[in-house]
């Protein structure tokens, strides 16, 4: 499992010094494909939030916290996963519908990378949310929250 995890990763990694060989020029740039982008989708948008909970569990405080954020301007996703940094574009549509894509991770190795792994799952995997501008749920259809963050101040 371990090696499974580290090839990955390691794929990863090439694929994200593929997609910015340009020196970070890229055209790839997220897309709000619908000009009725309501409100509460612009919510998400340039603010750290920090992960609070993962599929139902409640995710422990530390000093470096898991965490997301989606810049407007550059339409990147950025964070961090407990131990690896995460990077990636991402893609808003009106109805809260959110996609992230092209996302990497830093390779290095920690002792539990279990709930890590399973928040980059959860990114993926998501494809809604909801927001009310403190607090952020990420959502696949109708399921329950696959993921709840807090907006840092």
């Amino acid at each position: 499992m371990k090696k499974l995890i580290l090839m990955t990763m390691l794929a990863c990694a090439a694929l994200w010094g593929c997609v910015h060989a340009d020196g970070g020029n890229s055209s790839v740039v997220h897309k709000q494909t619908d000009t009725a982008l309501d409100l509460t989708g612009k919510c998400i948008l340039d603010t750290r939030w920090r992960l609070v909970e993962l599929m139902g569990k409640p995710v422990a405080a530390d000093e470096r916290f898991p965490f997301i954020h989606l810049q407007a301007k550059e339409g990147r996703i950025s964070g961090f996963g407990g131990c690896n940094s995460i990077g990636g574009s991402y893609e808003l549509k009106a109805g809260n519908r959110v996609r992230f894509t092209n996302m990497a991770s830093t390779m290095m190795a920690c002792p539990d990378m279990n709930m890590e792994q399973e928040f980059f799952n959860v990114l993926d995997m998501t494809d809604n949310f909801a927001c009310d501008g403190q607090t952020l749920f990420l959502h696949k259809a109708r399921m329950a929250p696959l993921a709840k963050f807090e907006a840092v101040p």
